[in-house]
């Protein structure tokens, strides 16, 4: 049992450093997403040039969570996964970047 909470422990300590790698790459500039159309309440999707996806929920045009973000590999972290970390569940991007994710 302690083995596998050790494991958990570390997955979430490698999918939260990646994670939070990724959006502060976005915020620098070093990433470049796009998105179709922006929405004014729901999931919003983004497309990263590194052939992440990340779907930001919107509640009236504004930022609001992280829903879910795909890797390049194809490994899929949902609400739930994310939730559970806090720097995550509480993560908010600058307010001269949010327009980034939102407009």
């Amino acid at each position: 049992m302690i083995c596998n909470l050790q494991t958990k422990n570390q997955l979430s300590f490698f999918m939260k450093e990646n994670i939070l790698d990724f959006l502060y790459k976005i915020e620098k500039g070093e990433i470049k997403i796009s998105f179709e159309k922006p929405i004014y309440d729901g999931n919003l999707v983004f497309k990263a040039e590194n052939n992440w996806e990340v779907t930001i929920f919107v509640d009236t045009g504004k930022w609001d969570y992280i829903d879910s973000i795909k890797t390049s590999d194809g490994e899929q972290y949902d609400f739930e996964d994310l939730d559970e970390i806090v720097e995550i569940r509480n993560y908010y991007p600058p307010k001269d970047v949010c327009k980034i994710f939102t407009n």
